[in-house]
């Protein structure tokens, strides 16, 4: 078997599909060796690295890491998924799905005509963790050799009992790199969220400054930041998304949110800021919100002025942002900008 021979070379092909599998003179071979790499040169740079074609590329070229001979395993794991199926397991429209899809997504089940034991070895061929997949060519080869005996009942039905056991591998560990990815996502959004505010806080400074020279922006333990001056301050918490009673409902775009005051973790804050991701941006608005009426009983902040909610308060109302109708209090919502910030600063200073 070619993998084999380019296993015990030391040599990984890279870009196995099915235009590099020839039959010649009735042997099947394998061609087109562009960008394969020797396996036993160490460079600091791989060449083309990332290179291959997209329906066969393995999670771990997609994710920029060098090719091993379980990357071909990988693309062995296509090819055969496609030649029992008739179909390829992954059908993307650019790069970006296809990236998507090997990494997260687990494979199709293949037709139950397929023997369990070749159907177990493609799922393990096809495994996001390239240390889930055989060792090496060779012990593919000896599960083929396996799997066309002629087995008993019950043997049998332990295969089907292993089967089952690799697909729930199979799809968990699907499961799992989907999530990674979206917490890596959530990191890289919350990080840009946070120097939005902050580049948002910097230029409210600037404007601040203009009128009183002595105005200073500090960030503290890398969520809250104080802007002051002798006459006042004004206080930006944003909340950890682990703060009590703090829960996001899958479908809400809320990103952050937080609460703007003129102390640290005083009631009655002035305002919400939130950060809401809408398709595929980032962006903070302040909400204030004013009783309705005059009614018998308020309890979500002073009646006379705008405010904002503490975090169990707006947990609690939430849901009530998301769907407007009338309700005790009415929500104003205002895109973040300098202008914003420094007007509720001018609202510290006169309520202190």
């Amino acid at each position: 078997m070619g993998l084999s021979e380019l296993a015990q070379a030391s040599v990984a092909h890279r870009d196995l599909k099915p235009a590099n599998v020839l039959q010649v003179d009735g042997v099947w071979k394998l061609a087109d060796f562009g960008i394969s790499r020797d396996l036993r040169v160490s460079t600091n740079r791989y060449t083309f690295r990332g290179q291959g074609t997209a329906e066969y590329k393995a999670p771990e070229i997609w994710a920029g890491r060098p090719a091993t001979v379980k990357t071909d395993l990988y693309a062995l794991g296509v090819l055969a998924f496609e030649v029992l199926s008739g179909h390829q397991p992954y059908v993307g429209t650019d790069e970006e799905q296809f990236a998507r899809l090997h990494e997260q997504e687990p494979p199709p089940p293949l037709p139950d005509a397929v023997p369990s034991m070749v159907r177990r070895l493609v799922l393990r061929l096809l495994g996001k963790d390239p240390a889930q997949r055989p060792q090496d060519a060779r012990a593919v080869v000896e599960t083929l050799d396996n799997a066309v005996r002629r087995l008993e009942p019950q043997r049998e039905a332990l295969r089907e009992a292993a089967l089952a056991a690799q697909q729930r591998d199979t799809e968990k560990e699907a499961t799992g790199a989907a999530l990674k990815a979206k917490q890596a996502l959530l990191g890289q959004q919350i990080s840009q969220a946070l120097a939005d505010l902050r580049d948002v806080l910097e230029e409210a400074a600037d404007q601040v400054r203009e009128a009183l020279p002595e105005a200073e922006l500090d960030v503290r333990n890398g969520l809250d930041l104080e802007l002051r001056c002798e006459q006042g301050r004004l206080v930006v918490e944003v909340w950890p998304q682990s703060a009590p009673d703090l829960e996001i409902p899958e479908r809400d775009p809320l990103l952050l949110v937080g609460a703007v005051s003129a102390a640290p973790n005083a009631t009655g804050p002035y305002a919400n800021l939130v950060c809401e991701a809408h398709d595929g941006r980032l962006s903070w608005s302040v909400l204030r919100f004013t009783a309705r009426s005059t009614p018998s009983r308020y309890d979500y902040g002073p009646r006379d002025r705008q405010h904002g909610f503490a975090w169990h308060v707006f947990q609690a109302q939430r849901q009530h942002m998301l769907r407007p109708s009338m309700h005790i209090w009415t929500m104003t919502s205002d895109p973040i900008g300098p202008d914003v910030i420094v007007d509720l600063l001018r609202q510290a200073i006169t309520q202190t």
